[in-house]
């Protein structure tokens, strides 16, 4: 049986619909959930108000980025969580699945130093402008790193809480910060897992 306290972290700036079932399924399957609103504006606030009482809801007036939005979430984890545990980012338009979240946080779990991806599959359903996108990113980051990396710009991402310092040591308040996360770890060593 896992002991290991499993955090889902969601940054969201001006959610849809997909929120409310994302994090009543997270909490059915035993995730502790940190939302961070990003700056949504008075807007979407019943968004966030909707969401039951068990979800730490984190705000801040103006939009920051992705990136911001994931440092103030972990850094909250960090400061407040003691015990044990994993970090999971979804986004909060219900691209990524539940059983998907579960399944990184298990690889998470037996591997202890290393960054687990939960890569996306391009095939031809995917707009050939995100197919294209991916794949300068990936070759991109091969050329710079020399190491293979399906899926750069996924979302779905956990680490254990003994990784959290270096996740939070990328540089980046928008997109490019979930970039410099995976270069930080080849700089240092730290396996990345797909």
């Amino acid at each position: 049986m896992n002991n290991i306290k499993r955090i889902a972290l969601i940054p969201s700036f001006q959610p849809d619909d997909h929120l409310l079932p994302l994090v009543l399924e997270l909490n059915e399957c035993g995730f502790s959930i940190v939302v961070v609103d990003d700056g949504s504006g008075e807007t979407y606030e019943h968004i966030f108000k909707a969401l039951p009482n068990y979800v730490t809801v984190l705000s801040y007036k103006d939009n920051h980025g992705k990136g911001y939005a994931l440092k103030y979430g972990i850094k909250y984890i960090k400061e407040n969580v003691l015990e044990e545990h994993t970090i999971v980012t979804l986004d909060s338009d219900g691209q990524h699945k539940v059983k998907d979240a579960i399944r990184v946080c298990e690889e998470s779990e037996k591997n202890k130093d290393t960054l687990v991806l939960g890569s996306r599959t391009f095939d031809k359903t995917c707009p050939r402008k995100s197919r294209f996108g991916n794949f300068m990113a990936r070759m991109n980051f091969f050329l710079f790193t020399g190491k293979k990396v399906k899926d750069t710009q996924t979302g779905l991402r956990a680490w254990n809480n003994k990784l959290t310092d270096k996740v939070l040591s990328a540089k980046g308040d928008r997109y490019e910060y979930e970039m410099n996360v995976l270069l930080n770890c080849t700089r240092d060593d730290i396996e990345i897992l797909e």
